[in-house]
């Protein structure tokens, strides 16, 4: 009974991993065949080029609204602005997209800017 629940558990930790890597169906497939050696196969293969592009394109959009500024000058307006550009670059650094020095940098030239 303990075997079969540490392996249903693989499966579903396999297809969610997977999941974040654009590849739910081979995270679930490597967990049912291989169990928790599928698990760490899925961990370690690299996202697909689709999850690539898309976390690419995120960290561009983030950098390019952190050196753009305010867009809105002062007020609670503002600080909605700053604080939506300061949730983006923690998500894209939770993503592993950008690394501690690549966030610290942004996040402070975001706050720079006010």
């Amino acid at each position: 009974m303990v075997v079969v629940f540490f392996w249903v558990l693989a499966i579903i930790v396999g297809a969610v991993i997977g999941s974040n890597k654009g590849r739910a169906g081979l995270g679930f497939v490597l967990g049912l065949l291989l169990g928790w050696i599928g698990v760490i196969i899925i961990a370690v293969l690299e996202p697909s080029a689709a999850v690539q592009v898309e976390r690419e394109h995120r960290f561009a959009h983030a950098i390019a609204s952190a050196n753009a500024g305010p867009t809105l000058a002062g007020g609670a307006q503002g600080g909605v602005a700053l604080r939506e550009r300061l949730r983006e670059l923690q998500e894209l650094h939770a993503d592993g997209v950008i690394d501690d020095q690549e966030h610290a940098d942004a996040r402070a030239r975001v706050l720079a800017r006010g």
